[in-house]
């Protein structure tokens, strides 16, 4: 299983991989003990878990920093769904590209609703609608401000 996100369009050709809150508890148990998911991690160590955690990786054995460095692939996974994985896309280039996959798949949509809201609304305004909308997705996702108003311009920009 898998979250099933709904995201600011309901999941069309528009959506950027975000969720809109309405998130259902999926995936399944290991053992006695439950999924561990990237956005569970964030809620109890913070934005700057990763960081922390590569610290203390890189103090570990050569053969157990690989095995770290494969676990910490396959829990950034958990930030997609199955449908993000498959159907966009995503995973077709492997698990190694998922970053780079998403992000053109991002840099896609987020163009694709920006033209839409600058269609609705004029140039600036299309604009500064799309950077609401970045700002309240990534908040959904555990952007800072900053990664939002980067995406933002970096879009507007392209």
């Amino acid at each position: 299983g898998s979250y099933d996100r709904g995201t600011y369009d309901e999941g069309g050709e528009g959506s950027f991989g975000g969720t809109n809150g309405r998130q259902r508890q999926g995936g399944r148990s290991y053992g006695f003990q439950v999924p561990v998911k990237d956005a569970s991690i964030c809620a109890i160590f913070g934005n700057d878990w990763k960081k922390d955690f590569q610290e203390e990786v890189s103090s570990l054995p050569k053969a157990e920093q690989t095995a770290a460095e494969m676990y910490l692939k396959r829990l950034e996974l958990t930030r997609y769904t199955r449908t993000e994985l498959t159907h966009l896309g995503i995973l077709s280039q492997g698990p190694g590209m998922v970053g780079p996959m998403t992000e053109a798949h991002m840099m896609k949509a987020g163009k694709a609703r920006l033209e839409e809201l600058m269609a609705a609304n004029g140039k600036e305004g299309g604009v500064t609608a799309f950077k609401e909308e970045v700002a309240k997705e990534g908040a959904y996702v555990n952007w800072t401000p900053a990664q939002c108003n980067a995406f933002a311009e970096k879009i507007a920009t392209a």
